[in-house]
């Protein structure tokens, strides 16, 4: 675990790194107070991780307080939804590995059906 004394309790109480993932997959690195269970800014402020690599320490050893990732922003309206998809826009049974090489984008279920059922109608077969 890592200490530092909390700036906003403005005491010698111990705070902690933490991580939250966003809803876009970001990890994001805060200080905590184990008292109050805040970060310990206002607003937060979050550590860089090349400054926590240079420090040797291990981002993925950090413990995850906050985990938006099943949250997933859709690209095309910015809404907030359980299960959203992750989107190829070069379709892998078109493009086969080179697939890999154009963008992709979290999609909300509406907006993933509405662009393959426009683009690539026939890709599947679905249940309506």
């Amino acid at each position: 675990m890592h200490i530092r004394n909390c700036v906003k309790c403005k005491s010698d109480q111990p705070a902690r790194l933490v991580r939250s993932i966003t809803s876009s997959m970001v990890s994001q690195v805060y200080w905590e107070c184990l008292t109050h269970k805040g970060a310990i800014d206002n607003p937060r402020k979050y550590i860089a991780h090349e400054k926590l690599k240079a420090s040797n320490i291990d981002i993925e050893s950090i413990p995850i307080v906050e985990d938006y990732s099943d949250q997933i922003k859709c690209a095309v309206i910015g809404c907030v939804e359980i299960g959203g998809e992750y989107h190829h826009f070069a379709p892998k049974h078109l493009f086969s590995d080179e697939a890999d090489n154009w963008p992709t984008a979290y999609l909300c279920l509406k907006h993933h059906r509405q662009w393959h059922d426009l683009v690539t109608p026939k890709m599947c077969e679905r249940l309506k």
